[in-house]
């Protein structure tokens, strides 16, 4: 290992001693004997725990970590995480693909049968009934045998697949972590963060003789017959391991003065010595930045690059290829090794605690492409493009993606604390976001501190690690050993909240030879700030000033400066960049010029960026709509946004299109996180020469639960809805023509795979109608894989003037008048554009004879599967029109649910009209739901994500 800072090497020592001297004999002792049955995904086990109380406490209970069983039911913690993220496999998967753990008994050292039971919604959790209580700095020894069912690996990529391999991770029982004198109770949640007590391992496997092991563990002995082989497996000071059973071998091992690894990355156009070089340099460099690893030998495979992999190099298709091939292999070995190396050094808490690994591991990824690959663009080649040139996507350096993804959230206000517990990220965060933020900030750190003060402590906290469990604790102690500023606002501000970050620059005043400026914060968030003079591109200072809390004005020198800057090296995570630069010049210099870019990219903060990107709508009467959109919309949001959007009307020769301005006011600790001011207008044609046009202002207030993964939506949208119509042969009233709604309208759902609710209460208030209507939604996909939709509406006028149908309730397609709906032919009676269908207001699938009420509306309709995507339908309801008596409504049939919400084909059976299946013209009576807009395509892909 290269210290940083030998003198600091006495101190270092003296902290260690200190720390450890009470863990020091911590270890438990586990031994297995294991036996992998591959035709039955089963491994039976006999296993001895040796455990010491380390804790204070005297203990009668404690918690061994079954995560293998958390595959065993549709209702564990895992099971709950797949449905929250639209993972739908796992509830439909066969009772073989499952895996759990039957536990055949529980001694202890004399032999005594020792009670235990599964912790209440946390089935991978065992809590053991000793028969005599552990007293403190004691030790006891308990025995159990227990059958293990491997599940299969289309959930996790853990376990077995479909050419008998296994990869085994978490399979056997642990002793859970404690600290603070309380056993950690972590559900598996498919984080891969198990909080297992460290140990000692020794382990004799026995596996049919065509499989071949690879492991992290260290391999003693090995015997081999025709039909088995044994070998003994040996772990020090372990809190889990891996192992992987192949029928071809796809591993190889490499070795160097500082590790073995095992690796199976797949890279084919690299060769092996190739492979080699990368390896050795990315061991090398890791080793001399962290230290040397305890453990000496790691695994490296394709399963955890996969589960995590370098974001935006997995997105590139294979034809693609911007990096040079050693780069992309490189990378790749770099994300997985030094995940693997953190895992196997850190015994904190994985869950709570995830900051310092994350931040670790972005940090020296970070740092590793500046001091190998400095001038690597974040496009990679393809910024050599003379096309591409003028696109700051492609100018940026490869290492302000980390800015960029932590930004992606942020600005949709989905940011959260970095030091919040990981099983409460969404996916995005958890995976990408979350992870960059802290790598973000240990390096906002270390500029700030400079002296190689976090890198040397980086070390040593890793060295600490080795000798016993560490807390958050111990790694801000560390730190703060090391200088005398003031870091209290790193671990309390940048790790333990979510507050934003933004400087800039308010009223300049240029004297002799200094230069008087204000700093304005406008987060009020009390963090150091750096500020730059810089001329023709090239630093003349920079200097750290201390609580910014409120504006201040600071006296730089004048000398050979241009201009100033604020977080010029992009060392601050800060939310707004464009807003850093002050010419000393004076205002002209500070203006920036209009840049249009054809579709869409990066922030530019020398620009207005202005997008143009090709559009095309589509109805009947307007045909296929070629346009332009003109807007700001960059890759990351922001709080006014505009889009223009001119389009030419194939059918009618005619230029139609929408416009709409927007800002967004974003909240950042209330349940109301989000009010929007919009102003939106827009025309098209809705019958054969006959257009209309729409004037829209809104303002809409959303709220959030506190869990940002409980996806759980409510908000509130007022809007004064302005309508002008051209007469068509369709429309001949005067009255209809023109006319305005005031709308107000609540809603409030709740999402995830197995159940779905949704609550609408709707107010329209005109001149010619007031309405009231109410809707609720439910959609529930029960444990033996039977889902049923159900839906209530009622809606009732409040008072009508008009004699019109025109704003009554449609029976079985609503006429639209508020223009909302994307009906492709909306004037449309008979013919295939009349079939399409939306679900609203009375939501009948079959056509009858009185297809509006004026009076008052009811209806209920449910659907429900009897295989896969096939269900069958019924709606009922009563209608009441004026002057008639209320009406018995009812229809029943096929639903083909392709893909829920956006393609569906419904198939009448039988209604008031009678069998219609048996009808003459029956295709005409098919109706079908589809969504062509791409927004909305595009959302059924994200929202696991979000």
């Amino acid at each position: 290992m290269r210290l940083k800072n030998p003198h600091q090497l006495p101190s270092f020592f003296v902290f260690i001693f200190c720390s450890v001297v009470q863990g020091i004999s911590a270890q438990h002792n586990i031994r297995i004997t294991a036996k992998v049955e591959q035709d039955h995904k089963t491994i039976n086990l006999e296993q001895e725990i040796t455990f010491f109380n380390n804790t204070n406490d005297t203990l009668k209970d404690y918690i061994l970590n079954d995560w293998n069983n958390a595959y065993s039911a549709k209702n564990t913690p895992l099971a709950k995480r797949f449905s929250d993220e639209y993972v739908r496999s796992f509830h439909l998967a066969k009772e073989n693909d499952r895996g759990r753990t039957e536990i055949l008994y529980i001694t202890d050292q004399n032999d005594r049968t020792l009670e235990f039971n599964r912790l209440e919604k946390k089935q991978d959790l065992i809590d053991v009934h000793l028969l005599n209580p552990i007293y403190p700095k004691q030790k006891f020894t308990i025995r159990i045998k227990y059958l293990v069912k491997i599940p299969n690996d289309k959930f996790t990529r853990f376990g077995f697949d479909n050419n008998g391999n296994l990869y085994l991770k978490n399979w056997f029982l642990v002793p859970a972590r404690v600290e603070n004198n309380k056993f950690i109770k972590n559900s598996n949640e498919n984080l891969d963060d198990i909080a297992n007590g460290a140990a000692n391992y020794n382990i004799t496997l026995d596996f049919p003789a065509g499989l071949n092991l690879y492991t992290d563990l260290d391999v003693l002995n090995k015997n081999e017959n025709e039909n088995l082989k044994t070998y003994s497996l040996e772990g020090k000071n372990r809190t889990d391991f891996t192992m992987v059973l192949e029928t071809k071998p796809t591993f190889s091992n490499y070795k160097n003065n500082y590790s073995e690894v095992v690796c199976n990355l797949k890279d084919k156009r690299l060769n092996d010595i190739q492979k080699a070089v990368v390896i050795d340099r990315v061991v090398s460099y890791v080793t001399e930045h962290l230290g040397v690893s305890e453990q000496k030998k790691l695994l490296v495979t394709q399963t955890d690059y996969e589960r995590n992999p370098f974001y935006g190099l997995n997105q590139l298709p294979s034809f693609i290829s911007p990096f040079p091939d050693e780069f992309m292999y490189e990378l790749k070995f770099l994300k997985t090794f030094t995940s693997s190396y953190l895992k196997a050094a850190l015994k904190l808490n994985p869950r709570n605690e995830s900051w310092i690994l994350d931040g670790i591991q972005a940090y020296i990824m970070m740092k590793y492409i500046d001091d190998n690959y400095p001038k690597m663009k974040m496009m990679g080649s393809l910024s050599e493009y003379k096309l591409l040139k003028g696109y700051n996507i492609f100018k940026a350096d490869f290492n302000d993606q980390y800015n960029y993804l932590y930004l992606l959230m942020a600005r949709k206000n989905l940011d959260q604390a970095i030091g919040d517990s990981k099983s409460t990220f969404i996916k995005f965060n958890e995976q990408i976001s979350g992870k960059y933020r802290s790598g973000l900030s240990i390096n906002y750190l270390n500029s700030y501190l400079n002296h190689n003060i976090v890198p040397t402590t980086i070390s040593e906290f890793i060295a600490l690690n080795q000798k016993h469990q560490t807390q958050e604790s111990d790694f801000e102690n560390l730190l703060k050993s090391k200088t005398d500023k003031d870091i209290d606002w790193f671990f309390t501000t940048v790790v333990k909240t979510r507050q934003l970050i933004d400087f800039k620059f308010g009223k300049l005043k240029k004297e002799s030879d200094t230069i008087k400026v204000t700093i304005k914060n406008k987060t009020r968030t009390n963090v150091p700030v750096s500020v730059y003079g810089i001329k023709n591109d090239s630093i003349v200072f920079k200097k750290w000033y201390e609580n910014i809390a409120k504006d201040t004005i600071v006296t730089l020198p004048a000398k050979d400066v241009e201009k100033l800057a604020i977080n010029y090296n992009k060392e601050i995570p800060e939310y707004n960049s464009r807003n850093n630069w002050k010419s000393v010049r004076g205002f002209l210099g500070n203006n920036r010029p209009i840049k249009f870019t054809f579709f869409r990219d990066l922030e530019d903060p020398d620009y207005n960026q202005i997008f143009y990107v090709p559009e095309f709508t589509y109805n009947l009467y307007d045909g296929i709509s070629p346009g332009l959109s003109l807007n700001n919309k960059s890759i990351l949001d922001k709080p006014f946004i505009f889009d223009i959007t001119p389009t030419y009307s194939s059918n009618t020769n005619t230029l139609i299109g929408n416009a709409f301005v927007s800002v967004n006011q974003n909240i950042r600790e209330d349940r109301l996180y989000n009010i929007r001011y919009t102003l939106g207008a827009g025309t098209y044609h809705y019958a054969p020469n006959a257009a209309y046009s729409k004037v829209t202002p809104s303002i809409s207030f959303r709220f959030r639960d506190p869990d940002y993964r409980a996806n759980k939506k409510e908000s509130v949208n007022l809007r004064q809805i302005l309508v002008y119509r051209e007469k068509s042969l369709l429309n001949q009233n005067e009255k209809l023509n023109d006319y305005s709604v005031f709308n107000l309208r609540y809603s409030k759902s709740e999402s995830e795979i197995t159940r779905v609710y949704t609550l609408m209460s709707d107010v329209q208030i005109a001149s010619q109608f007031g309405k009231l209507s109410g809707e609720v939604q439910y959609r529930k996909l029960f444990e033996d894989n039977r889902q049923i939709n159900l839906r209530f509406y009622a809606g009732a006028f409040m008072y009508r003037s008009t004699k019109s149908e025109f704003f009554s309730f449609g029976v079985d397609r609503s006429t639209d008048y508020l223009y909302d709906f994307g009906l492709l032919g909306r004037s449309e009676s008979t013919g295939l554009f009349s079939q399409q269908y939306i679900m609203a207001e009375g939501g009948f699938k079959s056509k009858f004879d009185t297809r509006f009420a004026n009076e008052w509306l009811t209806t209920a309709n449910a659907s429900f599967n009897i295989w896969n995507w096939i269900e069958i339908y019924g709606d009922v309801g009563l209608i009441k029109n004026e002057y008639k008596s209320a009406k018995l409504l009812y229809d029943n049939g096929i639903r083909l649910n392709l893909v829920p919400d956006y393609f569906e084909l419904y198939f009448p059976v039988y209604s008031n009209n009678g069998w219609e299946i048996a009808q003459d013209n029956y295709n005409q009576k098919i109706r079908f739901v589809i969504t062509l807009s791409p927004k909305t395509l595009i959302s059924l892909f994200t929202r696991k994500w979000l």
